[in-house]
């Protein structure tokens, strides 16, 4: 059943974007200097303190506010509950432009994947833009000797059982990276053992001390395991290379067509006035083409990554939809 619900919004973000694109451009172009922010402003998160998205967001709020000619941008995170209570909290929230929300997969597209969210997940709030993107990268303890992708599945199929992973608890991209393994190594997943973590740090410690022989993390913390010769990691999950991991194929250099990662946007209470969502997207947009942002993401393996309001939809529903076999 969620297949199908997810299948047919995604026909109906489709179509509608079509009509809507131009009409969009054209409004956002009329109205984006109709407002600037005059206080401070909450950007609030699901993401939880200290983690590779907390990250992201720390980093887009401080050019945010910079964008804004100095306005004071404060980053507040309600982690937990699969990240139904933030957005419960964005929902109760004033559509004044004054609390915005930093959006992610775990509080849009994994909700979708859930039957216990209480609220509809694209209509009851108003998305604006997608921000950044990083991917998830597999990691492995030395002590295994793996080197590659082809040497984790060739362990994996010898020895199912004894293959331990690490994972957080509900749907998440570092659970979905070693899922999406599992499943092209063409093993059940059954017949390997999911060791749930507290979270995506908890993970990289796990296999660093080689509790678990495969895991995933955001690549900043991959690299600081890296550089101290703590784990190996076998593969960048994307199409692109990463200077802060330097020597590291990707998924699709070593012949695994799969792409999971992190991402961030924006988004805000239902009923946005279109002054404040023009204003937002267009701060965005400014952002992401801004030379030191680039580097600051790179400097952390991360990459601008804009979408409009229009796309960034569709891409939620189609990350849902291809998220499907892996959710729990």
């Amino acid at each position: 059943m969620k297949k199908v619900l997810i299948l047919v919004l995604t026909l109906f973000i489709a179509l509608g974007s079509v009509s809507a694109a131009g009409s969009q451009e054209s409004a956002s172009k009329a109205v984006s200097l109709d407002w600037k922010p005059t206080k401070p402003i909450t950007l609030l998160t699901a993401s939880s303190a200290g983690s590779g998205n907390d990250t992201l967001f720390r980093l887009f709020a401080q050019y945010l506010g910079r964008y804004f000619g100095g306005v004071q941008v404060n980053v507040a995170n309600q982690g937990g509950g699969n990240g139904i209570p933030a957005v419960m909290t964005l929902m109760g929230s004033p559509s004044d432009g004054y609390t915005i929300f930093g959006d992610a997969a775990l509080s849009s597209s994994y909700q979708l994947l859930r039957d216990d969210v209480p609220y509809d997940v694209m209509e009851d709030r108003t998305y604006i833009a997608q921000i950044a993107a990083q991917p998830q990268v597999l990691v492995t303890p030395k002590q295994t000797g793996w080197k590659s992708l082809d040497d984790v599945v060739a362990g994996m199929q010898k020895n199912p059982s004894n293959f331990v992973w690490g994972a957080i608890g509900g749907n998440s991209a570092a659970t979905f990276a070693v899922a999406a393994l599992i499943e092209a190594a063409g093993v059940d997943s059954s017949k390997t053992k999911k060791v749930v973590q507290s979270g995506g740090a908890a993970i990289l410690t796990a296999v660093a001390g080689n509790n678990c022989v495969l895991g995933s993390g955001a690549a900043a913390s991959v690299s600081t395991y890296v550089q101290s010769d703590s784990l190996v990691a076998v593969a960048i999950l994307g199409k692109s290379n990463l200077n802060i991991l330097p020597g590291v194929k990707t998924s699709f250099e070593q012949g695994y067509t799969i792409d999971v990662g992190a991402w961030i946007a924006l988004s805000a209470p239902k009923g946005l006035d279109t002054s404040f969502v023009a204003a937002y997207d267009a701060a965005v947009l400014a952002i992401c083409e801004d030379p030191q942002f680039i580097a600051d993401l790179a400097a952390i393996g991360a990459a601008p990554s804009y979408r409009n309001a229009e796309d960034l939809k569709a891409f939620i529903l189609d990350e849902a939809a291809s998220s499907l076999n892996w959710a729990k």
